[in-house]
Parts: C-alpha cells; sequence; structure tokens
C-alpha cells in the first residue's frame, strides 16, 4: 500500500499549520498503524487507532477535516474503487457546510475523485508538495470549503468543474503550495467529536495470530488485506461503502 512513510511529517510541508488559528481548534486522529498513531499521541493530539472505514462520527460535525487515505484499489472480489474516492465518499459528511477539507492525494487520482469534490465543495484549489515525500508519491493538495445544503450547482457547471478537476490530474505545472498564501481559508469554529470505533481491533489479531516480524510497509499491506477481506463481518460496511454517493 502506497503511503509516506512513517518517520514523514504528519503534515506534509507543515501544511496545517498554514491554517489561522488551527493551534487552537480541538483535534482528532484516525490512524490504523501503530507508530504513526504514537507519533500523534505524543504530539497532543487525540488519536483513535482503527480503521477509518470503521468509524462513526456525527455528521457536518467537523470545521477542518484532513485527509490522507490510502493510495490504493480496494480488495475484494469485483468493482474496486480508488481508496482515495471510498474514503472521500465516507468522511466528507463529517465536515460541516462551511468547514474546510485537506484532501492530499496523489495528482493522478484527482481524475477520479474530481465529481464527488465538484459536487460538494466549492473555492477549490489544487496545488502540487515538494517535500521529498510529497515528490516520491506525486502528492497534491486539495483545499475546499463544504458547501451549504441550499447550494447547488447547474449540470453544466458541475460538470464543467469535474473537468476542470481532471486536467489538473495531468497538468505538469501544477501551483507549488508555497508559504505565501494565494487563497484564504477560514476555519469555522466547531465543538470537540466524539469518534466511535464499530471495527475489530487489528493489532490484538495480530498478535493472537502470532505474525513474524516484517518490515512497516509489509505490515500496512497485510493490516489492508486482513481489513479489507473482513469488513463484511460487521455493519455490511463493504456493501453500503459502495453505495456511497
Amino acid at each position: 500500500m502506497e503511503r509516506a512513510p512513517a518517520d514523514a511529517q504528519l503534515t506534509p510541508s507543515g501544511l496545517l499549520d498554514k491554517f489561522r488559528d488551527y493551534a487552537a481548534l480541538p483535534k482528532g486522529h484516525i490512524e490504523i498503524d501503530a507508530h504513526r498513531a504514537e507519533q500523534a499521541k505524543e504530539l497532543g493530539i487525540e488519536t483513535l487507532q482503527a480503521n477509518t472505514m470503521d468509524v462513526r462520527c456525527p455528521a457536518e460535525a467537523f470545521s477542518l477535516l484532513y485527509l490522507n487515505p490510502p493510495y490504493d484499489f480496494e480488495i475484494g472480489e469485483t468493482n474496486n474503487q480508488r481508496l482515495e474516492w471510498v474514503f472521500l465518499a465516507h468522511t466528507y459528511r463529517w465536515l460541516k457546510p462551511g468547514g474546510v477539507l485537506v484532501f492530499v492525494i496523489p495528482q493522478p487520482q484527482l481524475r477520479v475523485c474530481a465529481r464527488i469534490l465538484s459536487e460538494h465543495f466549492t473555492d477549490l484549489s489544487v496545488y502540487r508538495l515538494t517535500d521529498p515525500a510529497s515528490v516520491q508519491y506525486k502528492q497534491a493538495a486539495v483545499l475546499g470549503v463544504r458547501r451549504k445544503r441550499h447550494q447547488h450547482l447547474r449540470d453544466s457547471a458541475l460538470i464543467d468543474s469535474a473537468r476542470w478537476i481532471e486536467m489538473l490530474a495531468t497538468k505538469l505545472d501544477l501551483e507549488v503550495l508555497g508559504d505565501a498564501p494565494t487563497v484564504r481559508y477560514e476555519v469555522p469554529s466547531s465543538e470537540p467529536v466524539t469518534l466511535t470505533n464499530s471495527g475489530i481491533p487489528l493489532d490484538d489479531v495480530e498478535d493472537l495470530l502470532q505474525i513474524p516480524a516484517q518490515s512497516p510497509k509489509s505490515m500496512d499491506g497485510y493490516r489492508r488485506s486482513f481489513m479489507f477481506k473482513n469488513l463484511d463481518l460487521h455493519d455490511g460496511l463493504l456493501d453500503s461503502r459502495r453505495r456511497v454517493a
């Protein structure tokens, strides 16, 4: 599974530090990897070690959603979607109208996320990230504001917006995210949110199975394989996930 290495910055290029008053916001973090989860806790961030797809959150609860999903496909018998799309479809409803999305994905995967981004977000900006790990994974940062309920695009405008994002998926000279902001995003206030993990404890399962020592990357692959092969064991999550619009 392609992801930035565990010793990389939790936020590429200090991305979240570019938001005014971000440090004062209450924070929650979901991380499947034990080492990354421990890193976040050491930074004072309340962290839930879990598979994001197993996490339940009240709708429209967060004022800022920083989403850096796995860079891969689902593992299933048929109709496997890109995980960038799957994670966005699962979590964008957690963001309150007017809340800010920070979505870090490989630039080519902008194409598969173009429709959902255009339909549910406005004031979209896309930047290329330049940290060494970001360059390795061709990372781009998508910033946008969750549309309010009454804001609906005409079909022609929705198509134009989606095509613009699809074009950016192959744009060679994508604008670099620099220190001087070209667009300002105001993050609204929000209250602390309780996240609930309805999934199985993956680390405990690994211990019970006495899995031999492996590299972090191969362990990531094992967790992902185990995770998606067992999603249908609880809450019908695999089927409901694929029906997300």
